[in-house]
């Protein structure tokens, strides 16, 4: 399965917050439309300007371009397909907690907080998940010691209403050096988050 893109797309960064990211092989956003999946949803680019886009296999990327380079603003959209559809609500959890979860080495991460939220208003299998971390791996040369990257990462994992075994995960990531705060950057990713809609998959 692919994104059916309004344009055209190539290759897919991944994503790393804790290092240096190319930020090459990216196109402007020239187009609003929604990007729409043969699984069934689609999400509409965020808002603003200065976001770029990519698209590799089931994942497509946006990229917000400041002037800061030591701050990162990703969104992604990754279809996703289950082995097997959840038998219940707690089954479902504890396979996205299983995909989700990811070990940061309390040495270098500080103060990590970890939530899931249901969210049956969108489908029956979603959830809505964020992690918060410190990061004082990455700080400049000569830096004091309590400098460091504030990182959020925040997303919906949803199943589609039609099907139990098919879904999107759509997410943001976030830098943020201490000190600075840029509220319209975060509601021109919101406006991605809150874009995901679905579409019938029973349609004859």
């Amino acid at each position: 399965m692919k994104f059916i893109p309004h344009c055209i797309l190539v290759t897919y960064l991944v994503v790393s917050v804790s290092g240096c990211s190319q930020k090459t092989n990216y196109y402007p956003v020239s187009d609003k439309h929604p990007r729409k999946s043969s699984l069934g949803f689609s999400v509409s680019p965020p808002t603003g300007k200065s976001w770029f886009e990519k698209l590799q296999g089931p994942s497509l990327i946006y990229y917000k371009k400041t002037e800061r380079d030591d701050y990162l603003l990703y969104a992604k959209a990754s279809e996703v397909k289950l082995p097997n559809a959840p038998k219940n609500t707690e089954e479902f959890i504890a396979w996205v907690k299983s995909e989700k979860e990811v070990f940061l080495p309390p040495e270098r991460y500080k103060n990590i907080t970890f939530s899931f939220q249901a969210e049956p208003d969108i489908s029956e299998y979603c959830l809505r998940y964020s992690r918060t971390y410190e990061d004082h791996g990455q700080v400049v040369e000569n830096a004091k010691d309590d400098q460091f990257f504030a990182i959020e990462n925040s997303g919906l994992y949803c199943l589609h209403p039609d099907s139990e075994k098919i879904g999107v995960d759509v997410s943001f990531v976030e830098r943020l050096p201490q000190g600075f705060s840029h509220k319209q950057f975060r509601d021109e990713v919101n406006s991605f988050m809150q874009s995901l809609t679905f579409q019938s998959l029973n349609q004859s």
